[in-house]
């Protein structure tokens, strides 16, 4: 359509050409237009996917120093919270100490209490199977406590010395005798009593009935302690 036909007049030429060039330059402005749309639409998507894909460096950041703070946190404890946690310690064991010393010291005396109460009832026993009497006899031997059971002039049993959890019997020696039928003879007719010691002077006691029976308990006899 660039060049008129000659039955044409020159007007019309004339606009035929002017509209020509107007559409080709439509044409181009219009692939223009797409070409920058393209362009426009590929650095969205570019935007889009660096935005979407992108590590999130600050979140990342954050997590890192939590996780370095809680490692250094485990790591161990400062000098001040081992002072702390020390001198804590040392309060609670001065508070304890004198208390668990001295309930130790009552359950060892308690416990020669039972051992001096069961050689009397054995050494009873044995009298009353031989049936021939025993006496009993409980004293004090180099800061412990002895025992020794005699039926007859001869040994019931081998001299028993307790472990040191007592120190010493009131009026050691103490003698209790019993029949061949297992009643006490000694003492009188009154309960007989036996003061058991520590080296706190804290007494316990065994008491043997007239008819011979074997009893301790945690009371005191009438006599203190040497």
């Amino acid at each position: 359509m660039g060049n008129c036909d000659n039955n044409l007049s020159t007007k019309a030429c004339s606009e035929m050409t002017t509209g020509s060039q107007e559409i080709q330059k439509g044409q181009g402005d219009s692939r223009g237009y797409k070409t920058e749309m393209r362009n426009k639409i590929g650095t969205s998507l570019a935007t889009f996917e660096h935005a979407l894909f992108r590590p999130p460096t600050a979140h990342v950041s954050e997590e890192s120093h939590d996780m370095q703070k809680f490692s250094t946190r485990q790591a161990g404890f400062t000098l001040v919270e081992v002072m702390v946690a020390a001198g804590v310690l040392t309060v609670a064991a001065a508070l304890l100490l004198p208390n668990f010393l001295q309930w130790h010291a009552q359950t060892k005396l308690r416990q020669a209490t039972s051992d001096i109460a069961t050689q009397l009832t054995l050494a009873r026993m044995a009298g009353m199977n031989r049936n021939r009497g025993v006496d009993v006899t409980v004293q004090n031997v180099g800061g412990a406590v002895q025992i020794s059971a005699v039926s007859s002039g001869v040994a019931v049993f081998s001299d028993k010395t307790l472990p040191p959890r007592a120190s010493s019997v009131v009026g050691s020696p103490v003698t209790v005798s019993f029949s061949s039928l297992g009643l006490r003879t000694s003492g009188g007719t009154g309960v007989q009593t036996i003061g058991v010691c520590n080296l706190d002077k804290r007494q316990y006691s065994v008491t043997i009935v007239p008819s011979g029976k074997v009893n301790w308990s945690l009371d005191s006899s009438a006599t203190p302690c040497p």
